[in-house]
């Protein structure tokens, strides 16, 4: 069963159609619209969204690889919050985003540069005057960036996959909300280290970054997760 509520047809230009239907079941799951546990198939869904088995069963494919769903008995479902997910996908970026951060300081370009540090400056504008939207759009816009300029197409695939998990399992499971200008602040630091080449210390400052968002993340799912206390305590 899917629920109650279901997805929506799409809207979409055909070239685009893997992407849209993967974005709609994606943002399914973050809304809970297909709630932890629900069980999802590729018939269903296509009918929900009005669209063949195929685009559905490569979006599927696609959510299994990232942790959002998985083989159960009965089929594939979506996946359970789970403390220990979270911080496993943190982690995990934490340690591409390192290797990120230190080949780009080897290999960026100039123009790199710039575009970087251009990213790192709105972010931390967007948070100071409390633009939380914009903050977010420059956030990924930033760490985009720096794995385009890392020069390496598996850094930058793992990099836009683990931006897409960790958002995804925030927003779903612990909505946390970090100091948007703390971390506009180190987007900014690791810039200055890529443009002076210095690898060591953007590698640094880029993990103490993840490591901090990954904090606040996981104290708000362990506070959303509180066992009820008893009417007698």
């Amino acid at each position: 069963m899917l629920g109650q509520t279901e997805l929506g047809q799409l809207e979409f230009k055909r070239e685009s159609l893997t992407e849209v239907v993967f974005d709609k079941i994606l943002e399914g799951i973050i809304g809970k619209v297909l709630a932890p546990g629900t069980r999802v198939s590729e018939a269903s869904l296509a009918t929900q969204l009005g669209v063949s088995k195929t685009p559905v069963r490569e979006a599927l494919l696609r959510l299994k690889s990232m942790g959002l769903t998985e083989v159960a008995p009965d089929g594939l479902r979506v996946t359970q919050p789970s403390f220990e997910r979270i911080r496993d996908a943190y982690e995990y970026r934490c340690g591409i985003e390192q290797m990120s951060a230190a080949t780009a300081s080897g290999r960026a370009d100039s123009a790199e540069h710039a575009a970087i540090t251009q990213a790192a400056e709105l972010s931390l504008s967007a948070a100071s005057v409390g633009d939380e939207a914009g903050f977010r759009s420059w956030d990924r816009e930033f760490h985009r960036r720096v794995a385009h300029s890392a020069h390496n197409p598996m850094i930058r695939e793992e990099v836009e996959k683990l931006l897409l998990l960790t958002s995804a399992l925030r927003g779903r499971d612990a909505p946390a909300r970090s100091n948007s200008v703390l971390c506009g602040d180190e987007h900014l630091r690791v810039a200055v280290a890529i443009t002076a080449g210095d690898g060591a210390t953007a590698a640094e400052v880029m993990a103490r970054h993840i490591r901090y968002v990954m904090d606040m993340v996981l104290e708000s799912f362990s506070f959303a997760n509180q066992p009820a206390k008893s009417s007698h305590e």
